[in-house]
């Protein structure tokens, strides 16, 4: 067990690490690849979510939309209307220094965000007893909520109700809303969010927004039950004056490994690094990332990077400069419902994660479908929506219905 072994300890990444020189001296480090927003206009919304299927999906590979920066509307995200709004709200933040929790009004944070992150320097970057403030797992503002929304690619954003096209492949009877007859729905989407099928009180409320200086962090995991990741800087600090106060530019350094690499990747960090990936608690040197067997995928991400995060893929997050804004959510489609049957729900049971939102979730979701279900809806989707037979009612619950066929009874 990870616990009867030699533990790596951490190790901080310095302010002036040069990234671009670290990858290129690194053989097994790779930049993720990165397409921009325009090119999802340019190619339309059935081509990008092909592409989102075959290469993060299915392919288990970490994919960077860049661009978003001139779309977001600056007013709306940015410090002074977060401190304009939200300054007196108090939210528990998270002490990395003494792993302990710290009740603090956002104001106070962000008033404060200066001098945490300037209190680093390549000389005492390693020093334990500074502090490490990061606000991280909080509830998204309603007008960042709304502005994303129509922002992203409705297929990948948080709790979207499917692309399904009235009356295509895989389309039921559902009641109709106009009158007391019933109606053909929509098909059997190619995308969307199978959480958006389940009743309020069981949704995983996952959109969540992570607020960090110069040296806070996440340790390594993957998403909980294998559901696929979503992270987008809507802002960051960009070195001017602030309040008469200097700042530095602000960015985040990920991590990431191959979702087909995640048990070589388990049994890395528990024979070499001595921790346990399905606890996130360890955050693994540079030295640690250089000397493992696998390929390891490197991204700074800055204002306007969206970034998709495959199923299983083990990832950890540094942040940069004085200010950091992300936006994070999770998604569960068919072929992450598989993953998890097969894979991610029996090592929860192992780590104790199932009383999670999360976790609970998923397990309604499995419970009411076999894999041979999981199995036709996962072809159902590489093929386009053609050659698979009509799902029907028999040995099927409600739920099962629901899930397959997108608020559609069965």
């Amino acid at each position: 067990m990870p616990s009867q072994r030699p533990r790596a300890a951490f190790e901080p990444i310095p302010p002036d690490v040069d990234l671009y020189a670290l990858v290129e001296s690194t053989e097994t480090f790779e930049f993720a690849v990165r397409i921009h927003c325009d090119a999802i206009d340019e190619q339309g919304l059935e081509n990008f979510e092909k592409l989102v299927l075959l290469h993060v999906i299915l392919g288990g590979k970490p994919l960077v939309i860049e661009g978003y920066e001139t779309r977001l509307e600056n007013r709306i995200f940015s410090e002074r209307w977060l401190r304009d709004n939200y300054s007196a709200k108090t939210e528990i933040a998270w002490n990395l220094t003494t792993k302990s929790n710290l009740p603090l009004s956002i104001g106070h944070y962000l008033n404060n965000m200066p001098l945490l992150a300037n209190q680093w320097n390549s000389l005492n970057y390693k020093d334990t007893s500074r502090q490490r403030i990061y606000l991280k797992d909080i509830d998204c503002p309603d007008v960042w909520h709304e502005n994303l929304k129509k922002l992203l690619p409705p297929s990948l954003f948080f709790l979207n109700d499917s692309t399904g096209i009235a009356e295509d492949v895989g389309a039921a009877l559902e009641p109709n809303p106009y009158g007391q007859s019933v109606r053909i729905g929509k098909g059997i989407a190619k995308a969307g969010d199978l959480m958006s099928n389940l009743p309020s009180e069981m949704r995983a409320e996952n959109l969540m927004c992570y607020i960090g200086h110069e040296g806070t962090y996440t340790p390594c995991h993957r998403e909980m039950c294998a559901s696929l990741g979503h992270n987008i800087m809507v802002e960051a600090s960009n070195g001017l004056l602030e309040h008469g106060r200097s700042t530095k530019p602000g960015s985040s350094i990920w991590f990431m490994t191959e979702s087909k690499d995640r048990h070589l990747v388990s049994e890395y960090w528990a024979s070499v690094l001595g921790h346990d990936i399905e606890i996130e608690d360890h955050f693994a040197q540079i030295n640690a990332w250089k000397a493992a067997p696998f390929k390891t995928y490197v991204i700074e991400q800055k204002v306007g990077d969206f970034i998709l995060i495959p199923p299983l893929a083990a990832h950890q997050v540094w942040n940069r400069g004085t200010r950091t804004m992300k936006i994070a959510w999770n998604r569960v489609t068919a072929e992450t419902l598989e993953m998890a049957l097969d894979e991610a729900l029996p090592r929860a049971r192992m780590t104790l994660t199932l009383q999670s939102p999360a976790a609970k979730v998923n397990q309604s979701m499995i419970l009411t479908m076999s894999k041979r279900e999981i199995a036709e809806k996962s072809a159902e989707q590489i093929n386009g929506g053609k050659g698979m037979a009509p799902v029907t009612s028999a040995g099927l619950p409600t739920l099962c219905g629901s899930l397959l066929l997108a608020r559609h009874a069965i």
